[in-house]
């Protein structure tokens, strides 16, 4: 859980609200890991880690390098999760990272 500092869109402030993450971490077969850090709120934190989960399962084998690659094979996974959706959103937050 991390503090909730920033209320999300139109709910009310509350300092001594959490909100609870998922974390993702990625790992090569050389050594090279990365972690990152997404929410989305409440009840659906459960359905975020298990889409989390099923698309890094679609990772497993590709090239690391070929991020573009990757990025578009997640994209067309995802189906009509985006362009404004919370894959989109959660993607582009990756990406930013890395």
């Amino acid at each position: 859980m991390l503090p909730q500092e920033d209320p999300l869109a139109n709910t009310p402030e509350d300092a001594s609200a959490a909100r609870p993450i998922v974390i993702v971490r990625l790992a090569t077969d050389e050594g090279a890991e990365g972690i990152g850090v997404t929410f989305y709120g409440g009840a659906i934190t459960a359905s975020l880690k298990r889409a989390v989960d099923d698309l890094g399962a679609l990772t497993i084998g590709e090239d690391p390098l070929r991020i573009e690659a990757i990025v578009a094979k997640l994209r067309a996974a995802a189906g009509g999760a985006g362009p404004a959706g919370m894959f989109t959103s959660r993607c582009g937050t990756f990406a930013a990272r890395h």
